[in-house]
């Protein structure tokens, strides 16, 4: 599209669309463990204002700080009056931002290649999603973008526009620092791709002068100050707490650890195709299949064009070059590292979205009779659809079904539900909301149930202590557990229900004729729910149906 301003007119109609899907219904999907915890520790900078980072787990604070305003604007001044929606709208914002940000890169990959990566990227399954996810990832690959963006833009542009720019790429970097330890892997990828393109044009004989060597250390220079400014403000707590400067550097020995599939929640080692297998082709038994190879295709396309330097059109072949150097070494490190979740992938597929535009726009420029330009055209729009659709399906109908390869871990609609059953016996209860409940779950780990529950004071989650020694807890009118915990801690639970007042089951509904079913924490994971029995007579007698 050669009018600047056509083209800026359909990628606001891009951006539009793009909005519409990662805007509405953010409530839609229960909450993940991973959204819960964040959710809880935002709670305690909203409430308390504190906040000190641990290098240990949970990631850097731009999630929590960027939260903030969106909360206060919507009306919420406590984690109880903050919902679903007003933290899933900051990685959504973060996933509107990457179209709408494409503009920045019109002149580096080519107009027409613009716009395919805009519609690709709005509505890829995977980047839908995890716009709709309250973790970091979003906002990684968003600032990431805009640091590599503001690269490009500087590099061409007089010295007080080049300075501007050089700001922007320093504030994105610190802001990469300060929000997932993993941005070590992009500035890498960032470096080798740089170093490459630069060997390249030595290769050419664009030889380096001492005047480009020096303009390169001041823009480095730039970007570092800017960024370890940045970065230091967050991962200090605003100065409040200096030793999380320290931490977040200290953070990587124990990250090159976890790389090895270790986490604080379980084991996530995957095969090193495993990415590669998400967003190729995923099918679990005799489920719908899942697919965003159209995109890993057109990528291969625009990869090989920018690597032998033709085809590419008005396309900057030194930006085209670097991108698939990045795209490649990122795809590498992330395939190569054994610990892997989804989410994870964001990074690398970014990139490959980018590829896959110009990969679009190389096939539409090459099919020169007009009969064969017509059918890459409708090739193009229907494997769009395709991605479209799964992207619909992926964040709607099946947002927490486990055959959606980018649903991990999940929560079930078992929670929100067994919540409102819960809420419903502290009505009944003198109590109200300071009703004591008691969840025991193995690991001390019964997340995302304490989000529905987070305006219980009285709810207690404590198991073992710190040497794993079973504690004490006074009776509570509900307990919430899991059936499989170890022998021990049944029978302590036994010994106290037998020991106190009879105590009845809270059954989800079930299909008549059929076996009463236990509630489910996430899939195979069931959860036992004992009431006191009077309590619960009282609740079934106000109920319809459902519970027994």
């Amino acid at each position: 599209m050669k009018h600047p301003a056509a083209s800026l007119g359909v990628l606001i109609l891009v951006v539009a669309g793009a909005a519409a899907i990662r805007l509405v219904c953010l409530d839609n999907r229960p909450m993940h463990t991973d959204e819960a915890v964040h959710a809880f520790k935002f709670g305690q900078l909203l409430e308390d204002g504190t906040y000190k980072y641990d290098p240990h787990e949970y990631h850097g604070p731009t999630l929590n700080y960027l939260t903030i305003p969106v909360v206060l604007l919507g009306g919420g001044n406590t984690l109880a009056q903050t919902t679903e929606t007003h933290l899933r709208l900051v990685p959504a914002i973060c996933g509107i931002l990457l179209i709408a940000g494409l503009w920045l890169v019109r002149d580096a990959i080519g107009r027409t290649a613009m716009l395919c990566a805009a519609v690709l990227g709005a509505v890829s399954p995977a980047m839908v999603f995890y716009s709709r996810y309250y973790i970091q990832e979003m906002l990684l690959v968003c600032f990431t973008f805009f640091a590599i963006a503001a690269l490009w833009r500087c590099a061409s542009r007089r010295q007080v526009a080049r300075i501007a720019w050089l700001i922007l790429a320093g504030l994105c970097a610190g802001l990469m620092h300060a929000t997932k330890e993993t941005c070590i892997i992009a500035f890498f990828a960032m470096v080798v791709a740089g170093g490459v393109v630069a060997l390249l044009s030595l290769c050419q004989g664009n030889g380096w002068t001492r005047r480009k060597a020096k303009s390169l250390a001041i823009s480095g220079g730039i970007v570092f100050v800017v960024g370890a400014v940045v970065s230091a403000t967050f991962m200090s707590s605003l100065f409040t707490n200096p030793g999380g400067i320290v931490d977040s550097i200290a953070t990587y020995f124990g990250y090159f650890t976890r790389a090895g599939g270790a986490g604080s929640a379980g084991d996530h080692s995957n095969p090193w195709y495993n990415y590669l297998r998400i967003i190729t082709w995923w099918q679990v038994d005799d489920g719908a299949a899942w697919t965003e190879a159209f995109v890993v295709v057109l990528a291969v396309v625009g990869l090989v064009a920018g690597l032998i330097g033709k085809g590419c059109g008005k396309a900057s072949i030194p930006f085209v070059r670097f991108l698939c150097v990045y795209t490649l070494v990122m795809t590498v490190v992330y395939s190569v590292i054994s610990y892997k979740t989804p989410w994870c992938l964001l990074g690398f597929f970014h990139g490959m979205i980018l590829l896959a535009g110009l990969g679009a726009a190389i096939l539409l420029r090459l099919a020169k009779p007009a009969p064969l330009k017509a059918v890459v055209a409708v090739v193009l729009l229907a494997g769009t659809g395709h991605l479209a659709w799964q992207g619909w399906r992926g964040s709607f109908p099946q947002c927490a079904d486990p055959g959606n390869p980018y649903v991990y871990a999940h929560a079930t609609y078992d929670v929100p539900e067994l919540a409102r059953h819960v809420r419903g016996i502290a009505n009944l209860h003198p109590d109200g909301r300071n009703m004591h409940v008691q969840i025991i779950c193995a690991d001390n780990h019964p997340w995302p149930f304490p989000w529905y529950l987070r305006d219980f004071p009285n709810l207690d989650m404590r198991v073992t202590d710190e040497k794993g020694r079973i504690l004490p807890w006074p009776l509570a009118p509900v307990f919430i557990y899991r059936p499989d915990l170890s022998e021990d801690v049944n029978d302590t639970i036994t010994i106290k229900m037998l020991r106190s007042s009879p105590y009845g089951w809270l059954r989800p509904e079930t299909p008549e004729g059929q076996k009463p079913r236990d509630w489910e924490l996430r899939p195979n994971a069931p959860l036992h729910v004992r009431v006191n029995r009077k309590l619960l007579e009282k609740y079934n007698a106000t109920q319809t149906g459902g519970s027994k």
